[in-house]
């Protein structure tokens, strides 16, 4: 991250005093104190930041031109792209991916999820069948965009429930998701995770040696305040082989689908 880009940074949680920030981003960008005023005082030029009275904060036309910037950007991906375009998908086909790492596969899947829901009936019904609801806390600003983003029924089988994830579901269950544990309608292993929305078939299969030990650890958790999140940031940030086979097959997911669907009718 550059020093202008840092100072920006520091201040999107509102108004800061002067000298933590150019401490912070000193210490963060390893810079000198020049170098931080330098690029301060051309972002005071520019009308992008405040600086008074030993105090900094965002512009609010700044903000707003950014909110617009990037509401723009967002209703070009999720309102103007269809999936044709995203992915060229035709159906009775299926098309496989490889990632990484936790983050590049969960990106991915949040991103084309959600451009895909966006294009479906809205009396489509999504079932996500899942051995753990780690994601809003391993990966809370996804988890937020997926949740926000939806409007359909969401129905949640958890395939080997832990403590923690129970409470997550309490959590859950507020955002209107109907959640079942302990059933395993597609025989799944605790290293398979499965999305249906209308006609596509989201099929993923994780590293199995990062995934044990991500296993391991949900199991060991007794409460939500007791996840440490710099050993969840590394588990996400893992080097490892993550697969997604994503399926445009009706039968296919309607079969799976109907497999699920009798713990909630």
């Amino acid at each position: 991250m550059q020093v202008r880009e840092s100072i920006i940074e520091e201040l999107k949680d509102g108004v800061r005093h002067k000298a933590q920030v150019i401490d912070t981003v000193m210490e963060r960008e390893q810079v000198t104190i020049q170098a931080v005023y330098k690029e301060l005082r051309k972002l005071v030029a520019d009308e992008m930041v405040l600086d008074k009275q030993k105090k900094l904060s965002l512009t609010l036309p700044f903000i707003e031109g950014e909110y617009k910037r990037w509401k723009q950007t967002k209703e070009h991906y999720t309102h103007q792209v269809s999936f044709d375009d995203f992915l060229q998908l035709q159906k009775g086909k299926s098309l496989s991916f490889t990632f990484t790492s936790i983050i590049d596969l969960d990106l991915f899947w949040t991103q084309s999820f959600i451009i895909l829901e966006r294009i479906l009936p809205e009396d489509s019904i999504t079932y996500s069948i899942i051995p753990h609801d780690w994601f809003m806390y391993a990966r809370p600003h996804t988890d937020e965009v997926w949740v926000s983003q939806q409007s359909r029924l969401q129905r949640v089988v958890i395939t080997h429930p832990a403590e923690v994830d129970w409470q997550v579901v309490r959590i859950r269950r507020k955002h209107g998701h109907s959640f079942t544990g302990g059933e395993n309608p597609l025989k799944l292993t605790e290293y398979q995770y499965v999305t249906l929305v209308g006609d596509w078939v989201f099929e993923v299969v994780f590293d199995k040696a990062i995934t044990k030990e991500l296993n391991e650890y949900i199991w060991s958790l007794k409460n939500l305040k007791d996840i440490d999140q710099m050993k969840m940031e590394e588990l996400m940030k893992r080097k490892g082989s993550f697969r997604l086979k994503l399926s445009n097959n009706a039968k296919k997911a309607r079969e799976m689908a109907s497999k699920a669907k009798k713990f909630f009718d």
